[in-house]
């Protein structure tokens, strides 16, 4: 298993990112907020409902399918879509929108979460881009690709991200192998051309490694340490550490 700063790699011609506590810090997710924004476009409550119970068969629903998220216990690989539990909540109030479920997804994501870029992220984009090092994101996420690009294209404005991948578009969670291997055949390369950098030790580094990508483990963001990545992998808490390793790789 290989850890720690200074470990070499063969410089890598494309490098994946995880979005939450990689690319971005999350410090807020508030169902309550979104639940609220939704609340206030409706054309038509019958019967008054609160975003407060609204709230309360949210979470009734999330505790009987037994979702979990990134904090961490063990969690199907199946997604559960945003826009899915939405619909349910709505029609169970006979709540009215002339919005559509992607429209509200969207509303709802910006109004509940709340993220900024992790240190020297920005500066890790642009020297990937100078340096002609494509890039791409693979993300655990409830909401669409499109409503992560566009949260993502305001925080990193310039950036080249070729796709931006989220489970909520394909029913997988990583660390489902097929995740990784779409990516793999999108970028039309070989996954030992590829680096994948995530904050889960799980979902991101095993999962990468288990479709022949070789993980960066990033904990500059990580609110919970989990147990270390049974494979072999790099683990980093500052993106210039990141820099200084591709500076140093050899050729892939």
């Amino acid at each position: 298993m290989e850890t720690g700063k200074g470990t070499a790699v063969k410089r890598p011609k494309m490098i994946l990112f995880d979005y939450r506590y990689t690319l971005v810090y999350k410090h807020r997710y508030d169902v309550l907020e979104g639940m609220k924004a939704i609340l206030s476009r409706a054309e038509h409550n019958p019967l008054g409902v609160t975003a407060e119970e609204m709230c309360v068969l949210w979470r009734d629903i999330f505790s009987e399918i037994g979702y979990v998220s990134y904090e961490g216990k063990p969690s199907s690989l199946v997604e559960v879509r945003l826009a899915a539990i939405h619909y349910y909540v709505l029609e169970y109030y006979a709540i009215k929108h002339r919005l559509s479920f992607a429209e509200m997804e969207e509303i709802f994501w910006e109004a509940a979460s709340a993220a900024y870029p992790t240190k020297n992220a920005e500066k890790l984009l642009e020297y990937l881009k100078k340096g002609g090092i494509r890039t791409g994101v693979v993300s655990n996420d409830m909401v669409s690709g499109a409503v992560l690009k566009k949260q993502i294209n305001r925080m990193f404005r310039g950036n080249t991200f070729e796709f931006v991948y989220s489970s909520g578009d394909f029913m997988l969670r990583k660390p489902a192998k097929r995740m990784f291997e779409l990516a793999i055949r999108r970028s039309g390369l070989q996954a030992e051309e590829i680096i994948h950098c995530g904050s889960s030790a799980k979902n991101d580094c095993m999962g990468a490694s288990n479709a022949g990508i070789f993980p960066i483990w990033y904990t500059g963001a990580c609110r919970l340490r989990e147990t270390r990545p049974v494979c072999r992998h790099i683990e980093i808490a500052d993106w210039e550490e990141f820099i200084e390793l591709i500076e140093n790789s050899g050729e892939c």
